[in-house]
């Protein structure tokens, strides 16, 4: 039987209540019981550390390699839909996230935000793809 999804709701009740001693989630997840001094969030993947969080060290830095990649979010369409629309869609929200307080308030969220055209938006995902379905290999995991 599988179990619904969640979300980090429970870990994170558990990890406040002393359940259980770490989780692993995301830095929206964390963000505001590591500002309100709840939990301590002991790295952050990626490259270079979040600009909302400049004191926690990246694993990287840690000594845990291999975790430099970011998680992403995207606005993907439905096969066959217009380029022009695409195009125009994506002309916008590059104007969109460039916006001074728009910018701002996703940092401020714990986000790191970075345009990405729809062309580059599929390499990355192939690329995260790729990367994952190694680490997820090589870990042994099956699937239910």
């Amino acid at each position: 039987m599988a179990v619904p999804y969640k979300g980090s709701a429970p870990m994170m009740a558990d990890m406040l209540g002393n359940q259980i001693a770490a989780g692993v989630g995301s830095v929206q997840d964390f963000i505001e019981y590591q500002r309100a001094g709840k939990l301590r969030m002991i790295g952050v993947l990626g490259g270079q550390r979040q600009a909302a969080m400049p004191d926690v060290p990246t694993f990287s830095e840690l000594g845990v390699k291999g975790l430099e990649d970011t998680p992403f979010y995207g606005i993907w369409a439905p096969k066959g839909t217009p380029r022009t629309f695409v195009d125009r869609f994506s002309r916008a929200l590059q104007q969109v996230v460039a916006q001074p307080d728009v910018r701002a308030r996703l940092v401020d969220l714990g986000l790191t935000v970075e345009y990405m055209s729809p062309r580059q938006l599929d390499q990355r995902e192939r690329a995260y793809t790729k990367v994952w379905s190694r680490i997820i290999a090589e870990s042994g995991f099956e699937p239910r």
